[in-house]
């Protein structure tokens, strides 16, 4: 994966912090704001492929907390 840094970076930053369910939400809602824009379809495509690095770094942190 291209983004891995991204989803790496995330899952190192928040790890044990109280705050990582309401951080998946907001990357979850950016994700989806992104992929809602009526932009070129192949710059849309890369927006949303780095916001998903993000949002699957936060849904890996929760996952693994419960």
């Amino acid at each position: 994966m291209v983004y891995q840094q991204y989803t790496t970076a995330v899952k190192r930053a928040y790890r044990g912090r109280d705050d990582a369910d309401a951080e998946l939400e907001r990357a979850r809602g950016f994700r989806e704001w992104l992929q809602s824009l009526a932009i070129d379809p192949a710059i849309r495509a890369d927006l949303v492929e780095q916001a998903q690095a993000l949002e699957r770094g936060f849904e890996e942190v929760v996952r693994t907390a419960r």
